[in-house]
């Protein structure tokens, strides 16, 4: 009683009915599939597997990416929208975007794996604080073979006590030998014990 007649009777010379069991004067079928969307239990406009949000009878799970085909539905930063549409893959959620994301708009984070939204970065090597720290915490002055000797006790004591950043490759991370999370005297006195008093040796990054 809609206007439109059911499939399969030779005399109609109405147009088919693509819900012939449901009401749907409008026949609408937003995915094109010749299923109205009043009976379709999956409409899928890019036709990828996965159903619109919206489509109450879908039975389909729902597209993260309904405009945009991608049948992997890979959500790397898991907020719920597709890899293939995210204007930000943010896997750390700090609002900055990992790097490789082609359709990425937000900035590119300089430590994707570690929520750092200050995005500090003491030595401006593109390397955010945070994530610079490798091997054991203490070498603060950067020895490349992250040997700890007073020359990080004394880049310690320069940082904490007189604003000084007397080595170009200083990583923040590093001073905190402890691994409380914060930069305090609590490190110094944790690495004058490991240094000369037999003390437990700082543990490990990050």
């Amino acid at each position: 009683t809609d206007g439109y007649g059911n499939v399969g009777f030779p005399n109609n010379t109405c147009l088919n009915d693509n819900c012939p069991d449901i009401y749907n004067p409008d026949q609408t079928d937003s995915d094109l599939d010749g299923i109205g969307d009043s009976c379709d239990t999956c409409t899928d406009t890019d036709n990828d597997g996965y159903g619109n949000v919206g489509f109450p009878n879908n039975t389909c799970l729902n597209d993260n990416c309904p405009d945009i085909y991608n049948p992997d539905q890979t959500d790397s930063d898991l907020d719920g929208i597709g890899d293939s549409c995210d204007t930000c893959t943010d896997t750390d959620n700090d609002g900055y975007g990992d790097i490789g994301f082609p359709n990425n708009t937000c900035l590119n984070d300089n430590c994707p794996d570690i929520y750092n939204p200050d995005q500090s970065d003491s030595n401006n090597d593109g390397i955010g604080d945070a994530c610079c720290c490798d091997g054991i915490r203490g070498n603060i002055n950067g020895d490349p073979l992250d040997k700890i000797d007073i020359s990080d006790l004394i880049t310690m004591v320069e940082l904490m006590f007189n604003n000084n950043f007397i080595d170009p490759i200083f990583c923040a991370s590093e001073n905190d030998v402890d691994g409380s999370g914060e930069l305090d005297i609590a490190d110094l006195v944790y690495m004058v014990a490991y240094m000369f008093q037999g003390g437990p040796p700082p543990v490990n990054c990050p």
